[in-house]
């Protein structure tokens, strides 16, 4: 027994976040709804369950629920409640980080489209422009980031969303010669990385 703990899993705040719980695994899977088994997705009963009913659960098993409380009580984790834990700079400034992008962009630009090219650097100018004012610098090379890294381990990558629209994240077809509008909405812009290899994204980004 004295090993024995209650073991009670919480996963969702209550039945929309099994709802979401379910979306989400849909989409890491790459499947519609109706194609999600259970074995695919945590327990609907994964919810916070009163303290009072786990001990009336487990009130034949007294050791058990003390075990289970010496590890509560040995526990501590703090979460700032601010928006200081993402990443907010790469550079280390704000300015450096639009610098870098700039040089990055006008770069790009006369690789795609050849030196002297009035009409693709002037909407890159204002892509900046937009860029800079809405904060998104580090945003966009964070992103440039993950995919150098992902281009250099082979990894297979694709752009979602509005990514075909602006000039600085031309991926395939010339934003130039389709003629879509520059204004973007950046909420709908995302990389779909090869599902085995997210996991080493992510510990690279660490």
């Amino acid at each position: 027994m004295d090993k024995l703990v209650v073991f009670s899993p919480v996963s969702f705040l209550n039945g929309q976040g099994f709802r979401i719980h379910k979306l989400l695994r849909c989409i890491d899977l790459n499947i519609v709804l109706g194609k999600l088994e259970a074995g695919d997705c945590a327990d609907p009963d994964e919810l916070f369950i009163d303290p009072e009913i786990l001990r009336d659960r487990f009130s034949q098993y007294p050791q058990i629920i003390r075990n289970t409380e010496a590890i509560l009580e040995a526990c501590h984790f703090e979460m700032p409640a601010h928006n200081d834990n993402n990443r907010k700079t790469f550079t280390g400034n704000t300015e450096g980080d639009y610098k870098l992008l700039a040089k990055l962009a006008f770069q790009g630009c006369r690789r795609r489209y050849g030196p002297h090219q009035d009409r693709a650097e002037d909407r890159v100018r204002r892509e900046l422009q937009v860029i800079y004012r809405m904060g998104f610098s580090a945003y966009f090379l964070i992103t440039w980031d993950i995919v150098r890294y992902a281009q250099s381990a082979g990894y297979y990558h694709v752009g979602r969303g509005a990514v075909p629209i602006p000039l600085l994240l031309f991926v395939c077809i010339s934003p130039m010669w389709i003629q879509l509008n520059w204004i973007f909405t950046l909420n709908d812009l995302s990389i779909r990385i090869e599902r085995v290899r997210r996991i080493l994204i992510l510990i690279f980004l660490e």
